[in-house]
């Protein structure tokens, strides 16, 4: 089999093999903004209906006798996990998004805008990973002094428990570190790739794009200069 797909490879030469990758590339590419387009755009209308017909089949669906209860509460993991799984997907939405305006753009204003989008995505994520790290009893965040042990069992008992998903990771990512929210379990691990992306978002990512904003900025002078000439 390997064989076989060695001499395949070499049957082409190399300016046909960049072409066909090149030209999957863009397929790939292509599948997923329709994909995007069909399920996000635009984001502020379908969103907020999926969560809203969400919202009216569950008050459609009563819960009602107990022989009914069981029925009921497997459509709600259910109805949660098409929301869930939507969410996701809309957030990297987000980040794609952001990222192409942060990459085009043309004028400060814009680079602004694409930087603020591209961090409230980031955010929104990592709070949302916070939520599913406690909705499967992994871990949790939590007021005042986390330990080392962590039991499952009475996490959810815990009072100091916070669902200050969106705080806490916005808090991390900027290492701002207060220390009024800990996390527990496997959210610790989250907290620590949350910082991690916050700082290379910051010193990495920001550095690059601001690099290449500027030498974009001085092409276009030139060509500006170039054609007035």
């Amino acid at each position: 089999m390997v064989k076989r797909v060695i001499k395949k490879v070499r049957e082409f030469s190399e300016d046909e093999f960049k072409s066909k990758a090149t030209g999957t590339i863009k397929k790939h590419f292509t599948f997923f903004d329709k994909l995007d387009e069909w399920l996000y755009e635009p984001p502020l209308l379908k969103v907020p209906l999926v969560l809203l017909s969400v919202f009216i089949l569950e008050l459609l669906v009563a819960p009602g006798d107990a022989n009914n209860s069981l029925f009921f509460h497997s459509l709600k993991a259910l109805l949660f996990l098409i929301v869930s799984i939507y969410l996701v997907f809309f957030i990297v939405h987000l980040i794609r998004k952001s990222f192409k305006t942060l990459l085009k753009a043309k004028n400060m204003w814009t680079l602004f805008f694409g930087y603020a989008l591209f961090i409230f995505s980031i955010i929104f994520f990592f709070s949302s990973v916070y939520d599913i790290v406690e909705r499967t009893d992994m871990g949790y965040i939590k007021y005042g002094q986390c330990s080392d042990s962590f039991n499952a069992e009475i996490m959810h008992a815990d009072q100091l428990a916070s669902h200050s998903y969106f705080y806490f990771s916005a808090v991390t990512l900027f290492t701002v570190g207060y220390g009024d929210i800990c996390p527990m379990g496997a959210a610790k691990t989250v907290a620590i790739i949350n910082s991690f992306v916050g700082n290379f978002i910051n010193v990495v990512l920001m550095v690059w794009i601001i690099s290449n904003y500027l030498k974009r900025q001085e092409t276009e002078d030139e060509i500006v200069n170039k054609i007035e000439k």
